[in-house]
């Protein structure tokens, strides 16, 4: 064997290696690739965008805090929360936002009321919405308090004074609402406020979107980012590889045909 042959030889062998340890080496990345790119194709059938992270230490490393504070009305037998723009009527979250301050939460025999600064929100004592009252509908603007007459007519106190309104929330008019019981706000129950705060944090982050980011190395910050990079880098090395060992050895045995037929 001349020194060429043998140079040759060595070299194909140490590609070889290279495409056999590269290979090892990227495996777990083809089958994170593989398994995230096929759950993110089937994103609707797997409800990955409806299902909220409820694992705290997730969440964390999302940094997902818990909202500053709390705003709470008893109503009936429920509790009104505001967490951010977030609307709770118990522990569950609505898919109402808040479209300002929460101003005030009562019960009437049918409805639950909720008062913002410049709108009024009616829900079902099940929780079902039922119809946002805004200014276009006669809702005085920049409540600050809500409250009920005896009778169980709606007053809200604004800067610019007190108002109430019939009992289908059709005329809204000046009055002193003197008599009127205000409804204050009040610490929720430390249980319930701790699954608000929970079901909050849950509600920033859905599974489609880790998911997503562990599929493009997002999830852990610039430096997975930089990794899957180098992973494509490799898979372009593994392919290109594969394309010379294959051509190579087919050329091999083109040679190795046409010099056992010269010989015959």
């Amino acid at each position: 064997m001349t020194h060429r042959k043998r140079h040759r030889r060595i070299k194909l062998r140490s590609l070889y290696n290279w495409h056999r340890y590269i290979g090892l080496l990227t495996a777990l990345f083809v089958l994170l690739l593989s398994v995230t790119g096929m759950m993110l194709n089937h994103t609707e059938s797997l409800r990955l965008d409806e299902k909220r992270v409820q694992s705290d230490w997730l969440l964390d490393w999302y940094g997902i805090e818990s909202p500053r504070q709390l705003r709470s009305f008893r109503a009936g037998e429920v509790w009104i929360t505001q967490a951010e723009e977030h609307l709770f009527i118990g522990s569950q979250a609505t898919d109402s936002r808040m479209p300002g301050h929460l101003a005030g939460a009562l019960a009437s025999t049918d409805l639950l009321v909720i008062a913002t600064e410049n709108d009024i929100l009616l829900y079902t004592h099940d929780g079902e919405f039922i119809e946002h009252l805004t200014g276009t509908h006669g809702v005085p603007a920049g409540i600050t308090r809500l409250g009920s007459t005896g009778d169980g007519l709606l007053c809200v106190r604004t800067a610019q004074g007190s108002y109430i309104t019939d009992s289908d929330f059709n005329q809204w008019r000046r009055n002193d609402c003197n008599g009127v019981r205000w409804t204050s706000p009040a610490p929720a129950p430390e249980l319930l406020a701790a699954s608000i705060r929970h079901r909050y944090r849950s509600s920033q982050v859905n599974w489609e979107r880790v998911t997503l980011d562990l599929h493009s190395g997002r999830l852990f910050g610039e430096g997975g980012v930089l990794l899957m990079d180098a992973a494509a880098l490799l898979f372009a090395f593994l392919a290109v590889s594969g394309i010379l060992l294959w051509g190579i050895r087919l050329l091999k045995q083109r040679q190795h045909r046409r010099y056992r037929h010269g010989r015959h």
